[in-house]
């Protein structure tokens, strides 16, 4: 069976009006049959063409290999248009076979109507085989327990953000998991920000369709729970799933549970980090505990400035020890010599290294620190109004002053050429602009 066949054609100004999302809410939910493990997660190279059965995660996007021009193939249906609009701004338009087509179900047979239009709405283009392969772009594979290979893409919360990710083809999406007043899991940096990002059942049909390793920082702990039933919901294998919790989130039990859910997921257990003196060793063995406790695949997320030889001695027996940089506490400046020094000190996990800060960005990521440890959310949401103004500031405030020391050589050098010609008639001093 060949999947529905899409062609794209370009988005005239007047058809800029997209209509809302249908939604059947009539159509019954099977519940899931259960976890699958990585290892029964198919994959489909780039050449295979023997027409098996896609994935789901594939049926999420069908198609989007097939796109062409009208004029592309004689196998072109008579198309319809639907709306749909992709991320280049051209409208995708469905066959009547693509329209006909059975409703699109994840791997745990769950139906996904609304997920699966929202991200046909949102135009991402992930199916298997395409340019965006995380396979063949950086050979990565979730059956293993390589993470020296993995590409991290930071704060992926928002449909341009992981747009922005797979274009440039990270295999791994981080994304940061909070609870709206309302009790909604969402995608949220910022305590202040919960409004601006993905809910996360669209963050994980996005991520499972584009096969992504998929990592869930938890901000709040309170949104554990939804987050094991939404990642059960989405049927991505465990393989490619990576929990990221704090120390102070959650006990030995807390990550048994989630293990006994999750029996291959990835869990990354960031030690409680002591400003001025790094990592202690009460800390190092509490997380230590944590991990034997849970037993698998875990990770050791341990922040670069303080990844001292101690720290990763004590982690490396428990789980992969991973690095990250916080850029208001430094980065290194050369990446690639750095990398090399941390695999030959025992860090096999993820090495996550980025770029230095300028001065004005130092500034505003120490004011935000500060701020966000505030008890408060009223008053958490000043320093990102602070920075903003901050940086709107600055930057007004740099342009105004090259503009007029500008102006200024301009007018000096006029003045200069003025002098000059005046001197070059007055005997004896003529040469003094020279």
């Amino acid at each position: 069976m060949t999947g529905p066949v899409r062609h794209r054609v370009p988005l005239h100004a007047a058809d800029t009006a997209k209509p809302a999302s249908p939604r059947d809410a009539d159509s019954p939910r099977p519940k899931p049959v259960g976890r699958a493990s990585h290892a029964d997660a198919p994959k489909q190279s780039a050449s295979d063409t023997s027409g098996a059965p896609a994935a789901a995660g594939d049926q999420a996007h069908d198609g989007a290999t097939a796109l062409s021009s009208p004029a592309g193939g004689a196998h072109a249906a008579p198309a319809r248009h639907d709306g749909t609009i992709n991320s280049r701004g051209e409208r995708i338009v469905r066959s009547e076979e693509d329209r006909d087509a059975p409703r699109t179900t994840d791997r745990t047979g769950q139906v996904l109507d609304a997920e699966a239009q929202e991200l046909s709405d949102l135009g991402f283009e992930t199916r298997h085989g395409s340019r965006l392969n995380p396979f063949d772009e950086h050979g990565w594979d979730p059956a293993n327990d390589d993470l020296t290979k993995a590409k991290n893409a930071h704060r992926t919360n928002t449909a341009r953000e992981m747009r922005e990710a797979i274009d440039e083809g990270y295999n791994w999406f981080e994304g940061d998991l909070r609870m709206t007043d309302d009790g909604t899991p969402v995608m949220a940096h910022d305590s202040d920000n919960k409004g601006d990002g993905l809910t996360l059942d669209e963050w994980l049909a996005i991520g499972d369709s584009s096969e992504r390793g998929m990592k869930v920082d938890v901000k709040e702990a309170e949104a554990i729970p939804k987050l094991l039933d939404a990642l059960e919901r989405s049927g991505i294998p465990d393989g490619r799933i990576m929990i990221n919790v704090a120390a102070g989130q959650v006990d030995s039990t807390a990550v048994q549970r989630i293990r006994e859910r999750f029996p291959d997921a990835w869990l990354a257990l960031n030690p409680t980090i002591r400003e001025g003196r790094g990592y202690s060793d009460a800390d190092l063995r509490q997380i230590t505990d944590m991990a034997d406790a849970a037993g698998g695949r875990v990770t050791f997320p341990i922040r670069w400035d303080i990844a001292s030889d101690k720290a990763i001695t004590a982690l490396a027996p428990h789980g992969k020890v991973s690095i990250w940089t916080a850029k208001s506490h430094g980065t290194p400046d050369n990446r690639g010599r750095a990398t090399h020094d941390l695999r030959s000190r025992g860090v096999e996990g993820v090495i996550d290294l980025g770029d230095p800060l300028s001065l004005k960005e130092q500034a505003i990521e120490h004011l935000l620190d500060i701020w966000e440890s505030a008890p408060s959310r009223a008053v958490r949401s000043v320093p990102g109004r602070i920075a903003d103004g901050a940086s709107t500031a600055w930057h007004a405030g740099t342009s105004l002053a090259t503009g007029a020391a500008r102006e200024t050589i301009h007018a000096a050098g006029g003045a200069l050429d003025a002098a000059r010609g005046a001197a070059s008639h007055i005997p004896g001093i003529g040469g003094l602009f020279d």
